[in-house]
């Protein structure tokens, strides 16, 4: 009897067979995910957005790579070069326009000692002054509080610096232009108001990081705003001004809450579920799951155009969930690939592994799965 090894051309080559078919279906998806952020980083250059353009381009980078389009490669990094000194550019801007209201308050709070008195409340001559001009507007005094709350009309003041305004509901038409003096201010609220439009002045209140405009009339907000990245709270309603300033105000970190749930309403019930999951949820679900998942994304994500402020938010929401989903399937494909085999073919291959008949080294085609087989442990 012959003891050479017996060659498994049947079960290894469908073994083959499957992985070649796994590895084409993964560069179909590597593909068509390049296209996908190709196209999100032309639309966020062409938006201003360095930040998330140079985001999106690193994640091009690292597929390149994982791929080995080396082309492709050299001309994402030549980009990412350019965004990332466009961003420089940025930030330097942002730099020297806050250090320089810095600086303008920072001389102003020296010119002006704590002398003056509002509702009892020691600050200094030009926030009296601010808070005055506001109670005129207001038709009423604004009263001191302990902490500025939901329609607890009043304000909070510290060291001699207002630090929390709240004017609900006063029916105020405008802000006046001295609003910006007040330099400390950490919260602004400015809900049940019929406001327009914004002071530029706005932009001076350099410790503002909560900013309420809930219930007013606006239809635009100052271009300042899109550089105050201290500013990390914005509260407002999506039919109240043009969404496509709100892009700019998203690419600065500036978390939109009440405007992003108000978009997100305007896609079905279903798809809304799917679009407040996060990667943690996605991990938890099949690979068919996901893909059914994604299918409905596209799906949803076809009903709108790019012309609306509002259709081209919601397509972004959505193909940012698509990225993540995908993402999330090869990831899956990569913790998994070793173990497509049926238990039955495993026990099978493990079992003539053990006996000899097969070379776990004299096939170099399938030398690799071979090895792996050998350090499993038993499969029963």
């Amino acid at each position: 009897m012959d003891a050479s090894p017996v060659i498994l051309d049947t079960p290894l080559r469908a073994l083959h067979e499957r992985q070649e078919r796994d590895r084409q279906e993964a560069l179909l998806r590597a593909e068509q995910e390049y296209a996908r952020l190709s196209e999100r980083a032309r639309q966020l250059i062409n938006d201003g957005s360095w930040r998330q353009a140079k985001a999106t381009l690193q994640a091009i980078t690292v597929l390149c790579e994982k791929h080995g389009w080396a082309d492709r490669q050299q001309a994402n990094a030549d980009a990412v070069e350019g965004v990332g000194q466009h961003e420089m550019q940025q930030q330097q801007e942002e730099k020297e326009h806050r250090e320089r209201v810095c600086r303008e308050a920072e001389d102003r709070q020296k010119q002006e000692p704590l002398v003056t008195r509002y509702q009892r409340v020691e600050l200094t001559r030009h926030e009296t002054d601010v808070m005055a001009e506001l109670e005129r507007l207001a038709g009423t005094a604004i009263p001191p509080v302990k902490k500025v709350e939901y329609n607890s009309f009043g304000f909070v003041a510290s060291g001699g610096h207002v630090t929390g305004l709240d004017l609900y509901n006063k029916k105020l038409t405008s802000l006046p232009g001295t609003i910006g003096n007040l330099a400390s201010l950490k919260e602004l609220k400015l809900i049940y108001n019929q406001l327009s439009s914004l002071p530029d002045t706005i932009g001076n209140l350099t410790a503002l990081k909560e900013l309420y405009l809930y219930s007013n009339k606006l239809t635009s907000l100052p271009e300042i705003i899109t550089r105050m990245t201290w500013l990390k709270e914005i509260y407002l309603e999506e039919r109240n001004w043009n969404l496509a300033q709100l892009s700019l105000k998203k690419r600065e970190g500036i978390n939109s809450r009440g405007c992003q749930y108000e978009v997100l309403k305007k896609v079905s019930k279903n798809s809304y579920k799917l679009l407040k999951l996060r990667k943690q949820d996605f991990m938890k679900k099949t690979a068919k799951d996901l893909e059914r998942i994604r299918k409905i994304l596209e799906i949803e994500e076809g009903r709108f155009t790019v012309h609306q402020p509002t259709d081209k938010m919601l397509r972004n929401f959505i193909d940012e969930q698509i990225t993540l989903i995908n993402e999330v399937k090869e990831e899956q494909i990569t913790s998994s690939s070793s173990f497509l085999l049926p238990r039955k073919i495993l026990s099978w291959l493990k079992l003539k592994l053990e006996t000899g008949l097969i070379d776990a080294t004299g096939n170099r085609r399938f030398n690799p799965i071979l090895v792996e087989i050998e350090a499993w442990p038993a499969i029963k």
